[in-house]
C-alpha cells in the first residue's frame, strides 16, 4: 500500500503533541497546570488509534491471519518489550511508559481475530456482538489495562468506516459544548472507569468517549485545514515533514521516552542544587515556548538517531521488523 501523505502529516503533528505534553511534565509542570496538556491528552492517543485502525483494515484484506499476527508481533510487541527491558534494566514484559504500543498491539490482535474468524457475511452480527462484549468487559475491569477501555473504541472506529467524520460540524459543536463541563479530574488516568461502580462512572465513561470523538474530529478538521494551507504555500516542506517525522512515529515514540527521562533527571538535579525549579517560575513561558522548542529539538535528534540506526544491518531491527510467517 502506498504512503498516504495526509495521514503521515497527521502522525507528524500528533507526535509533536505527544512530545510537547511529555516535555511540559518533564520540566516539572503538572498535568493540571495548563489547559493545553489535558487538551493534548484528550485527542492525541485516540487519534493515533483511529489511524492505526484505518490502516489495519487494508492489512486484514490483503494478508492471512498468520501473516498479520507475525507482523504485529515483530513490528509492535517485540520493540515494546525490548525497549521496556532496556529502559528499566531488568526483564519485564510490560513497561507503562509504552502502554500505547501494547494498546495498539492488543487492539490489532482483537480486531484481526474477529474479522478473520467471522469473515462470512452471515456472521456480521456476531462481529458486533463480540466487539460490544469486549468493550463492556474492558469497562468492567478495575485496572486500566493499557487504557484499552478508552482507546479500543477509537481503533474500531478507524477500522470500520470514515462515515462518522462526515458530520464534522456536529462533532465540533459537541466538542465546544463538552469542554464547558470538563474537569481535569475526569482524565482517564484519574477517574473511575469501572461501570460496575455506579451510574456516575458509567455516565462519565460515555461523556469522555463522546468528547474524545468530538476532539478527534475537531482536531482532524484543524489538521486538514493546516495541511491544505501549507501544501499550497510550501508543498516541499510538508512532504519532508510527512516523509520523515510522519513515517517514523514508532521509533520516535520509543526514543523520546529516554529523552524525557534524562530531562526529568536534570530538572531534579537543578531543583536539588537551587532549592527550586526555575522552569516553573513562569509556566506560560515554559508551556508555550520552552517545551515546544525542546520538543522540536527532541524530534530532530531522535529522528537522526533512528535514521542512523536504520543504515546499519543489525541496528535497524531495534525499531521493529517484518518477517514472513512460516506456513
Amino acid at each position: 500500500m502506498e504512503r498516504n501523505e495526509l495521514y503521515d502529516f497527521y502522525k507528524a503533528v500528533l507526535m509533536f503533541g505527544v512530545v510537547w505534553g511529555h516535555a511540559i511534565t518533564g520540566f516539572g509542570a503538572g498535568d493540571a497546570s495548563c489547559n493545553i496538556t489535558w487538551l493534548l491528552r484528550l485527542y492525541d492517543m485516540p487519534f493515533f488509534m483511529l489511524i492505526s485502525g484505518y490502516f489495519c483494515k487494508f492489512s486484514v484484506k490483503k494478508h492471512s491471519l498468520r501473516e498479520l499476527l507475525f507482523d504485529k508481533t515483530t513490528t509492535i510487541l517485540i520493540p515494546a518489550v525490548f525497549w521496556g527491558i532496556v529502559y528499566l534494566r531488568k526483564f519485564i514484559l510490560y513497561y507503562a511508559g509504552y502502554y500505547f504500543l501494547f494498546a495498539v498491539f492488543f487492539s490489532s490482535v482483537i480486531v484481526i481475530l474477529i474479522e478473520k474468524l467471522c469473515s462470512k457475511k452471515s456472521l456480521k452480527w456476531l462481529k458486533w456482538v463480540c466487539y460490544s462484549l469486549i468493550i463492556i468487559a474492558l469497562y468492567m475491569i478495575d485496572s486500566r489495562l493499557f487504557n484499552l477501555c478508552y482507546l479500543f473504541p477509537f481503533f474500531l472506529l478507524g477500522y470500520k468506516n470514515d462515515v462518522w467524520y462526515k458530520h464534522k460540524m456536529i462533532w465540533f459543536v459537541l466538542f465546544m459544548l463538552g469542554v464547558c463541563f470538563w474537569d481535569n479530574s475526569y482524565n482517564i488516568w484519574n477517574a473511575d472507569t469501572n461501570i460496575l461502580h455506579g451510574y456516575k462512572a458509567a455516565v462519565l465513561d460515555v461523556y469522555r468517549l463522546v468528547l474524545g470523538c468530538a476532539a478527534v474530529a475537531t482536531m482532524r478538521m484543524v489538521f486538514d485545514m493546516a495541511y491544505m494551507y501549507f501544501k499550497a504555500i510550501c508543498p516541499s516542506r510538508i512532504s519532508v515533514l510527512s516523509r520523515t517525522i510522519g513515517q517514523e512515529t514508532l521509533g520516535l515514540y520509543i526514543s523520546h521516552v529516554f529523552v524525557i527521562f534524562v530531562l526529568k533527571y536534570c530538572i531534579k538535579l537543578i531543583d536539588t542544587k537551587l532549592g527550586y525549579n526555575l522552569f516553573v517560575i513562569n509556566e506560560r513561558l515554559l508551556v508555550y515556548f520552552i517545551a515546544p522548542v525542546f520538543s522540536v529539538i527532541t524530534l530532530i535528534i531522535c529522528y537522526k538517531l533512528i535514521e542512523m540506526c536504520k543504515r546499519n544491518q543489525y541496528l535497524k531491527y531495534l525499531w521493529g521488523f517484518k518477517i514472513r510467517a512460516c506456513h
